[in-house]
């Protein structure tokens, strides 16, 4: 325990100002915020942002907390949902203070090239994240979204590469490991992927973001059933009542999984005064409707969908 402590204190005096901060309360909510922007959840994501206002407050020059706020906000529209066109340009500023303050911090540099592909600004996210590897060639996250940025240029054996790297330096990360099972899904590579998401599920039987890609998954492969127990699981998570689950099942059961999803895409549309263009393409994709898919996909390229790494989803 000594050791590591005397080592810890030499790691933290090195640290270049503005990545280390000598507030601990300031330390403890950049923690916190990290934690539950893990979670990959809507609700996690929501308080991480609370965490790493809260660190800013107790050290207005804490890099790292304007990087996790960077990254939050940029992930808050697959989560919570966040309105990207209001919240990319916080994301941008935010990841954008981070560098300033401290331009020897990969976090903040892998911050910036996550928000400039939501722009994209391909060119401008692969500078970033070539700049962030330099400069810790240890950071999993920033191979993490080298990776995505390989699968949208169809480059999959350098994607499955890169997560391999984000995979070995960060091994029980649940999102890491759900996403790799995701890009060898997109590769192709189904039974990996499958078993991927497997092992994903062995760390954590609960975690939210697994089930709903192998639900998505099975969809696709048409094994309605097994799609229908992950969904069902993912509501009971999301604390949907068991009625509602059993609407679930029951319409599936009665007019299969397709005509589900049309159902409650008409609810959506219902329910929502403009539904994302990417979104609404994703589900009409999955429910067969292709000429609307069609059509929503030729709206998000019009407005440069900050989510348009989805087209190389396989419902597309």
């Amino acid at each position: 325990a000594g050791s590591v402590a005397a080592e810890l204190r030499t790691e933290l005096s090195e640290a270049p100002a503005g990545r280390k901060t000598n507030d601990g309360f300031a330390y403890q909510e950049y923690l916190k915020g990290r934690f539950e922007w893990n979670k990959r959840t809507g609700d996690g994501i929501k308080r991480s942002i609370e965490h790493y206002k809260k660190a800013i407050a107790f050290d207005p020059k804490y890099a790292l907390a304007y990087a996790g706020i960077a990254d939050s906000y940029a992930q808050g529209i697959w989560h919570v949902p966040f309105d990207e066109k209001t919240v990319i340009p916080q994301a941008k500023s935010a990841a954008l203070e981070a560098v300033a303050l401290d331009d020897a911090s990969a976090e903040a540099h892998t911050a910036l090239a996550s928000v400039l592909s939501h722009e994209w600004d391909w060119a401008g996210s692969e500078r970033e994240l070539e700049r962030a590897i330099e400069i810790d060639p240890r950071y999993a996250r920033a191979f993490h979204v080298q990776a995505f940025a390989y699968m949208i240029k169809g480059r999959y054996d350098e994607s499955i590469a890169a997560i391999d790297r984000a995979e070995e330096l960060d091994p029980l990360n649940l999102v890491i490991q759900t996403d790799k099972g995701e890009l060898l899904w997109t590769a192709g590579r189904v039974d990996e992927a499958f078993e991927q998401w497997r092992k994903t599920l062995e760390l954590d039987s609960n975690f939210i973001m697994a089930l709903e890609h192998r639900a998505t998954a099975y969809e696709v492969l048409g094994n309605d059933a097994a799609a229908i127990d992950d969904t069902a699981a993912v509501m009971k998570l999301k604390g949907q009542t068991s009625d509602k689950i059993a609407v679930l099942r029951q319409q599936a059961a009665k007019a299969g999984l397709c005509e589900y999803r049309r159902h409650e895409l008409r609810n959506m549309l219902a329910s929502y005064r403009s539904l994302d263009p990417m979104w609404a393409a994703y589900f009409q994709a999955l429910s067969g409707q292709t000429d609307h898919a069609f059509r929503s996909l030729d709206t998000a390229y019009r407005s440069h969908s900050a989510k348009i790494v989805l087209l190389a989803s396989p419902p597309f």
